[in-house]
C-alpha cells in the first residue's frame, strides 16, 4: 500500500498550512493534435528508456516536457493536483467540520433555551391570568367609606344607571378609600345592568348570537363556547369577543367564576324570551378522563329534558383544554347530557350548566 501524499518528502501543492493555502497555479489541459504526436512519442521513448539518459538527451526531454505541458498529465502534475485536493479535504475535516459540529450544538442548545423560556413565559402568564380572575370578589353596592383592594368589583350608581366596576389600581396593595369607581385611574367599567336588583340582574336571554340581529342593553347571548353580553343598544353585527370593546363583555367578567354562590346566581339572574320570564337552575359538572368512552361522556344533570334550553360552559382554568380537546355538548335527554370530544383530554374539565324552561 503506498504512503499518503500528504506524508510526501516533495512539497507539491502550494495549498498548505505552513504556505498560508496560496493557490496551486493549474493551466488549462488541451487534447493534442496530429503535429504534436511526433513530439509525443519522442517523449514516451526518452521516458520509457532503460539507460540513462546522455546529457543532450536530458535536455531534449527537459525541451519536450516545456513544449508539450499543457498536452500531456505528469507525474509532477498530477500529484499536484492530488495533493492540493487532500490538502483541502483535511482543511475541511478539521476546521470546517468541526466548526459546523460546534455550531450546530450550540444552536441546538440555544433553541432550546429559548424554547424552555417561552414556554416559561406563557405558563407564568397563563397562571397570573388565572390566578386574577380567581381574585376577583363582588363587594355589592359601592360604599366610601370601605377599602377596596385590586379585583374587587362593585356596583355603582351614576346619571340613574347602575354600572359594575372593577378596582384595577390599589396603590401597590394599601387599598383605596373614597375614590369614585368612576376614576379611570383606579377602576375600570365592566358592563352595564338594568336601574333594579343585584349585579346582574334584568339580563334578557336571547340564545345563540345572530349577526343579523339587533341587541339592546343587558342581552345576553351564546357564542362560540361562552355568554356575552350586550353594552349598548343598537347592537348589530358587532362580533363577541373575550378582548375589551365596546359592545360585548365577557360573561366571565360579568359573573366571574367562585365570585358568587350557585345560590346568588339563581336568585340575580332574569331570563327573558319573548317576553315570558324563565325558570332556571345551575349545575356544576366534572367531565372525568376515565370516563370518556369512544370519545363520548353522558352525565345525570337533573332538570335536563329534551326540550328545555341548555347553556354550557367550562370553568376558565379548563377553558383552554375544553377547547383543544374539541368538546361539545352533543345531546340532551331526561335528566342526563352527553358530550363528545376530538381529542380525549388528558385531565378532568369542570363545566358550568345554566338549565332554562319556561
Amino acid at each position: 500500500m503506498g504512503k499518503s501524499i500528504l506524508d510526501s518528502s516533495t512539497q507539491y501543492s502550494k495549498f498548505n498550512e505552513s504556505n498560508n493555502f496560496e493557490i496551486d497555479d493549474f493551466t488549462e489541459v488541451s487534447d493534442y493534435g496530429v503535429e504534436d504526436i511526433p513530439d509525443i512519442e519522442e517523449y514516451q521513448s526518452l521516458k520509457n528508456k532503460k539507460t540513462v539518459l546522455t546529457s543532450s538527451e536530458q535536455a531534449r526531454l527537459s525541451e519536450l516536457m516545456v513544449k508539450l505541458k499543457d498536452k500531456i498529465l505528469s507525474v509532477e502534475k498530477l500529484n499536484t493536483i492530488l495533493q492540493s485536493v487532500a490538502y483541502m479535504q483535511k482543511y475541511f475535516r478539521d476546521n470546517t467540520v468541526n466548526l459546523v459540529t460546534t455550531l450546530k450544538e450550540d444552536i441546538t442548545v440555544f433553541c432550546e433555551n429559548k424554547k424552555t423560556e417561552i414556554s416559561n413565559y406563557v405558563t407564568t402568564c397563563k397562571t397570573g391570568i388565572l390566578n386574577y380572575m380567581k381574585r376577583l370578589t363582588v363587594k355589592d353596592v359601592y360604599n366610601a367609606s370601605t377599602t377596596y383592594f385590586q379585583c374587587n368589583i362593585v356596583t355603582y350608581s351614576n346619571n340613574g344607571s347602575v354600572d359594575i366596576y372593577l378596582c384595577v389600581n390599589d396603590n401597590n396593595g394599601a387599598g383605596i378609600k373614597g375614590i369614585s369607581p368612576t376614576a379611570t385611574a383606579y377602576w375600570s367599567k365592566l358592563s352595564l345592568k338594568g336601574d333594579k336588583g343585584e349585579p346582574g340582574s334584568n339580563l334578557v336571554w336571547n340564545g345563540e348570537w345572530n349577526s343579523s340581529t339587533t341587541y339592546d342593553i343587558s342581552a345576553l347571548v351564546w357564542f362560540n363556547g361562552g355568554m356575552y353580553v350586550s353594552k349598548t343598544d343598537n347592537n348589530m353585527g358587532n362580533i363577541p369577543t373575550i378582548e375589551a370593546n365596546d359592545y360585548w363583555q365577557f360573561w366571565e367578567y360579568v359573573m366571574p367564576n367562585g365570585s358568587v354562590t350557585k345560590e346568588q346566581l339563581n336568585n340575580s339572574l332574569t331570563f327573558e324570551i319573548d317576553g315570558k320570564q324563565l325558570k332556571h337552575k345551575t349545575a356544576t359538572l366534572t367531565l372525568n378522563t376515565a370516563s370518556w368512552n369512544e370519545k363520548t361522556q353522558m352525565i345525570e344533570v337533573l332538570g335536563v329534558n329534551a326540550t328545555n334550553t341548555v347553556i354550557v360552559s367550562p370553568t376558565p382554568p379548563n377553558q383552554d383544554a375544553y377547547s383543544e380537546a374539541g368538546i361539545i355538548c352533543s345531546n340532551q335527554d331526561l335528566d342526563s347530557l352527553t358530550f363528545t370530544c376530538k381529542e380525549t383530554p388528558s385531565e378532568d374539565i369542570v363545566v358550568n350548566v345554566i338549565i332554562l324552561e319556561v
